[in-house]
């Protein structure tokens, strides 16, 4: 963006209807934002981390309960 202040971060790629309400955000309210994001992120990562470990937990109980055939 031209016209831009001077030492003002560069946008991150997000799209616009993201990024646009955020400029006209006080600083306040985009440290309560930048706190949320964070934490949802956390989260989401646990959650995702949760999930991989179910399904490798599923994937070792089908694993178990059905060897594969020797062929001999």
């Amino acid at each position: 963006m031209t016209g831009d202040a001077p030492g003002k971060p560069p946008a991150p790629d997000l799209p616009k209807y993201l990024r646009e309400p955020l400029e006209k955000q006080p600083p306040e309210r985009l440290e309560t934002v930048a706190t949320y994001a964070s934490e949802f992120a956390e989260w989401k990562q646990e959650q995702r981390e949760a999930e991989l470990q179910r399904r490798r937990g599923e994937d070792a109980e089908f694993r178990l309960s059905n060897p594969p055939e020797l062929g001999l």
